[in-house]
């Protein structure tokens, strides 16, 4: 059935693509599975800042890098089931039609762009320790 992955291969994995087309509408809803599942251990902006996982080692996953960017939507189903301290929890607790809008804006952390405001020039970083 959709969203019934747990039993994937690694290779099966690398191969799935998300069934669910990227929309606004499916982005918000992994909102709000992210912030139901997640945001406790991975924190707010997705960088395994949050206030649970910080007691946890291996710390939770930084979801904002390249490494996960460079997952593809199966790769990212996989883990978030199977991974460090998820097995068995995440595939126990996360109801199914939750998995594919979750993994949808689990990516999508991974490519925002920091906002204007909070980049830096080493310049500007120069000055501030002074």
């Amino acid at each position: 059935t959709r969203g019934d992955l747990s039993a994937f291969t690694l290779e099966q994995s690398r191969l799935t693509d998300n069934p669910l087309p990227l929309s606004e509408k499916n982005l918000r809803n992994g909102r709000i599975y992210y912030n139901y599942y997640c945001v406790m251990c991975h924190g707010e902006d997705g960088r395994g800042n949050g206030p649970v996982g910080q007691g946890f080692v291996p710390k939770p996953t930084d979801l904002t890098t390249s490494g996960i960017a460079q997952l593809n939507a199966g790769q990212v189903y996989l883990r978030m089931l199977t991974g460090t301290g998820h097995e068995p929890v995440m595939d126990q607790t996360m109801l199914r039609d939750h998995r594919w809008p979750l993994v949808m804006y689990v990516q999508q952390l991974s490519k925002r762009v920091p906002e204007e405001s909070s980049v830096r020039t080493r310049e500007e970083a120069i000055e501030e320790r002074q």
